[in-house]
């Protein structure tokens, strides 16, 4: 059983590890090769294209690029995946506009009967590195059983959210909780620390009380992952995909307006 993969930044290149280590065959293709080589060398395959990463992938296609651009790129652009597939599921693992995808799925299937998943994920590169992500899946139930234990390799908690789109949802949703919980713990810290009141003890009164969350409770982790500009503006990325989805459905969310100016680029 073959299976492709596009897009091999830090959280896809250790996907595909996780693929190889659960014995799958896995062809790869990323514009950038620096980590082609490494990869190879574990046991991958080297695709000179989308096109051609989908005619020697046999069960599924897997797209991890940046967003909407990118993913439209390598399934239509020149030689892309729309001119090798025959029977792949495309997976769709990037973080992209929910109706954007609902749109792509619908027409990949009435035009070429091919059945696409969305399949965020949620669980950083950390995540990415142990297979332990959690993946939120929209698209065909069945599909979806019959790619499971390609997810089950990559990720610990696996989600099946409904129809083309629903992954993507529950993901931003994910998103915009947290990004509202690591501004308004900021704010929060502000006001105590012009006190000259410890962080630590704010946060471990807090832990204690109803204020505990996940974010409260690895405070430190957070602050250490979001001083990285890179990693910080992939979840302002994933509010503003948030927010141009609830402007198309006319959803009125103030909170995400708010939370989407935030600069996350923080420090301990």
């Amino acid at each position: 059983m073959s299976i492709g993969f596009i897009g091999l930044g830090v959280m896809g290149r250790a996907m595909v590890k996780n693929l190889l280590r659960a014995g799958f065959e896995v062809v790869v293709y990323d514009v950038n090769k620096e980590s082609i080589p490494e990869l190879c060398r574990l046991g991958a395959k080297e695709a000179n294209s989308p096109k051609e990463v989908a005619i020697l992938s046999d069960k599924a296609i897997i797209t991890m690029v940046r967003d909407d651009a990118q993913t439209k790129d390598v399934i239509f652009g020149k030689d892309g995946i729309i001119e090798g597939i025959e029977n792949s599921t495309i997976i769709i693992m990037s973080t992209i506009t929910p109706l954007f995808a609902k749109d792509l799925a619908n027409t990949l299937m009435k035009e070429k009967g091919i059945t696409i998943l969305d399949a965020p994920v949620s669980g950083g590169v950390v995540g990415a590195e142990e297979a332990t992500l959690s993946i939120m899946v929209g698209g065909s139930k069945n599909e979806f059983e019959n790619c499971r234990k390609i997810l089950e390799s990559m990720g610990k908690n696996i989600f099946y959210c409904g129809h083309n789109g629903a992954g993507l949802f529950v993901k931003l949703a994910n998103q915009t909780i947290f990004s509202v919980t690591i501004a308004i713990i900021l704010e929060a810290l502000k006001l105590t620390s012009a006190e000259g009141i410890e962080t630590k003890l704010v946060l471990d009164i807090c832990n204690k009380g109803t204020a505990k969350s996940w974010t409260s409770e690895n405070w430190e982790f957070v602050t250490n992952y979001f001083n990285n500009p890179g990693i910080a503006s992939l979840l302002n990325k994933d509010l503003n995909i948030a927010l141009k989805a609830s402007r198309e459905m006319n959803i009125n969310t103030p909170f995400s307006e708010l939370a989407a100016g935030f600069d996350y680029c923080i420090s301990s």
